[in-house]
């Protein structure tokens, strides 16, 4: 048991190396070579962590460290700094300290060895611990601003550049600009033009963009396959009108199990900073705003068209992890498909998939009981949730409005965006249910609450895909589907597997 190096680059270090001042870690496994020398230490192990993570949960490294350090194994940590075992909040700094105290582990720097079981040289550990954060948090909003402020100057601060641009450094300029890719501004053109019709006046959806550009064997930008998500997403980029646009997918951290996740939601484009670029358009701004008033069109007949799949987001391609769609025949009945370019899980009939959901759900809810009123209780809650759902939707489009007309007072829109914004605004308000089709759907479900005893008996009397959509959602967290033959007539409809994952456990009866 004698001692173990850790070694980790802070921002700092990444900003030094950018300057020409050497590699870091090389630099600083020197100097601790040279402390273990001088205070005659044997170094066993050396730990190297080369991701830059603010909590302990994003360093794998340093969490191994943590749990040998909880056995006992090290007498001492050779590290430069004691900010360089956690920079964190207040919680991972707290198990840092807590691991080397209660396992006598000493912390050795070039300038001081802490003993955390000494009163005083805990207090200073811990001191130190807090001003490392304190400093984390000032560098991370001067990096902030500074991002925003060369966004402002029309500077490219993505690390990746998007598809149909390559990045380029500013000569005469600290920063980045983007140029265009000869072929892949081809790309993005041709989509633009297919997409609102170009001069056949013959427009193609998403799906079919996504298929002719499967078809042509053009990669996307990472070397997959087109999506219709894909072709969306670069429909709706401003940066190839000469723009770019900032915050449209902010960071947030939410608790989930007790760790934190991080997750980047889109959000509207109303609250999007939008600001011209150095780099050269590939489209022009008509173009744009000629795809953007389609596919809010597209988007709005999508909103007002009745939920016709019962399994949405729900039901998961085993394979791909995809959603399955349902898909209409010209003769027959539907069939459940997972769109995903290549993938090889077979589709199903709406018919069969129907008849072996309910033996699952006979077989593993069939020991609930509903009450005798419980039925309409049970769609008087669905409707009581939706009505929640709309009015919160109303709120937020209504906020929405209030800004667009901010950003015309200061400049922000155009009089043609702000018209076409306004009118799908409006429009998305117009949709919106009101408190009389909700009490439609109670008085429909009064008269069938006498009749409901089983979940299963509840899923077939529910009028609707929606309402039977909202049942399967609070009953599964996902259903897993996979077949793997195909054949209509040689193999029977219910070929296939489904792997639950109820929220519920089996056969749970009423006292």
């Amino acid at each position: 048991m004698e001692y173990v190096v850790y070694l980790r680059k802070s921002r700092a270090d990444l900003e030094a190396e950018a300057h020409g001042e050497g590699e870091t870690l090389a630099r600083h496994r020197q100097i601790l070579d040279r402390v273990a020398s001088q205070l005659r230490l044997t170094i066993d192990r050396v730990y190297e962590e080369i991701v830059s993570g603010e909590t302990i949960a994003a360093r794998p490294v340093m969490r191994r460290l943590l749990e040998e350090v909880e056995q006992g194994i090290w007498r001492g940590v050779l590290v430069m700094e004691v900010e360089r075992l956690a920079r964190g909040d207040t919680i991972d700094q707290g198990i840092v300290a807590r691991a080397f105290q209660l396992s006598g582990t000493k912390i050795i720097t070039p300038l001081k060895i802490y003993d955390p079981q000494n009163d005083m040289d805990e207090e200073y550990f811990e001191f130190g611990l807090f001003m490392s954060r304190r400093e984390y948090k000032t560098i991370n909003r001067r990096l902030q601003r500074g991002r925003v402020s060369s966004v402002r100057e029309g500077k490219y601060v993505g690390s990746l550049a998007p598809y149909g641009y390559e990045r380029e450094k500013l000569h005469s300029d600290k920063g980045f600009t983007l140029k265009p890719n000869p072929e892949q501004a081809e790309v993005v053109r041709s989509i633009f033009g297919w997409f609102t019709g170009g001069e056949t006046n013959a427009s193609q959806n998403l799906s079919e963009i996504a298929r002719r550009l499967n078809t042509l064997k053009i990669p996307a930008a990472e070397g997959g396959q087109w999506l219709p998500s894909t072709v969306r997403a670069l429909l709706q980029n401003p940066v190839y009108t000469g723009k770019l646009r900032w915050g449209f997918r902010p960071q947030k951290k939410t608790i989930q199990k007790g760790s934190i996740s991080i997750t980047r939601p889109q959000i509207p484009c109303e609250q999007w900073m939008v600001t011209d670029g150095l780099h050269i358009p590939i489209i022009t701004e008509e173009l744009f705003q000629k795809a953007q008033g389609l596919l809010h069109q597209k988007c709005k007949q999508n909103h007002t068209t009745r939920l016709k799949n019962p399994f949405a987001k729900v039901m998961v391609c085993a394979l791909c992890g995809q959603s399955m769609t349902r898909r209409p025949q010209k003769q027959g009945t539907p069939f459940l498909i997972c769109t995903t370019p290549h993938c090889k899980n077979v589709g199903v009939s709406m018919e069969a998939m129907e008849i072996v959901l309910q033996q699952a759900l006979e077989y593993w809810f069939g020991g609930w009981r509903i009450p005798t009123d419980a039925g309409g209780n049970t769609n008087d809650k669905i409707a009581t949730e939706e009505r929640r759902a709309i009015q919160l939707r109303r709120q937020t489009l209504l906020r929405q409005k209030e800004r667009i007309f901010m950003f015309l007072e200061n400049g922000v829109y155009t009089p043609e965006l702000f018209r076409v914004r306004l009118q799908s605004i409006e429009c998305k308000l117009k949709d919106l249910p009101g408190d009389v089709a909700f009490q439609k759907v109670k008085n429909d479900t009064a008269t069938e609450r006498q009749e409901i005893q089983t979940v299963c008996e509840l899923y077939r009397t529910l009028p609707d895909a929606r309402s039977k959509n909202l049942l399967l959602r609070t009953l599964f967290q996902k259903i897993e589907y996979q077949k793997e033959q195909a054949g209509r007539w040689h193999i029977s409809p219910s070929n296939f597997t489904l792997v639950l994952y109820p929220k519920l456990p089996p056969k749970q009866l009423d006292h």
